[in-house]
């Protein structure tokens, strides 16, 4: 902070610059330039308490039925690794029979996006800003949901951890919702699969999976 505005904040402080900016001893051009770094000073110190109550009053959840969703789904495979950066492109067949491509990326401004191939529609599943980053792509192949999660520092101030629910044959985004981190089972290994031709049948497990389940449950 410049010399001048801790010189206008104790003045603040102490009561005497009220006095000052209403005329008392100042006048003219100094007393608008006293009454503009006041401005100025008043909007920073909104501006941080605005973000420190956000910060501090808001609370992730532990327990939600979206956690144990996404706990629940089939990993989809990393298509390519960099060092830091995680990517997708990967075709899904949904339990219609249709095709749709999942892509993305691990990076600012990244996203997990849609497109269906029979009518080259694209949506966005996950866009959760620019310094959080998507870093885990699962489905559920039952209910052809896709799940997203995506962590960073939100606006570069807190470290934040999101989970995206898209609802691949209804093309929309059934929730978003701000967790835990500690609560999430481990992120999808990077060399889960190595060939793409995997993914029919590691779905097709799934879906057996869960078809046992069901009847085992019974």
């Amino acid at each position: 902070m410049p010399f001048w505005d801790c010189e206008l904040l104790a003045l603040l402080s102490s009561g005497i610059l009220h006095y000052i900016v209403r005329g008392y001893k100042l006048r003219g051009m100094y007393r608008c330039w006293i009454q503009h770094r006041v401005s100025v000073l008043v909007w920073r110190i909104a501006f941080s308490a605005a973000i420190t109550c956000t910060v501090a009053c808001h609370r992730p959840v532990s327990n939600a039925p979206i956690i144990e969703h996404y706990r629940a789904a089939t990993c989809i495979p990393v298509s390519t690794m960099s060092p830091y950066t995680r990517k997708w492109d990967t075709v899904l067949t949904l339990s219609d029979g249709s095709k749709v491509k999942v892509r993305g990326a691990q990076m600012p401004s990244g996203r997990i996006t849609v497109s269906y191939v029979a009518n080259g529609r694209e949506s966005v599943a996950a866009d959760p800003g620019y310094y959080v980053y998507p870093s885990d792509v699962r489905l559920d192949s039952r209910s052809d949901l896709l799940y997203v999660k995506a962590r960073g520092l939100a606006g570069g101030i807190s470290q934040q951890t999101w989970l995206f629910e898209y609802d691949l044959r209804g093309q929309r985004l059934l929730k978003s919702l701000e967790v835990a981190d500690s609560v999430l089972p481990a992120e999808c290994p990077s060399s889960f699969l190595t060939s793409r031709n995997d993914i029919p049948a590691l779905l097709a497990n799934n879906r057996q999976g869960h078809s046992q389940s069901r009847n085992g449950s019974a």
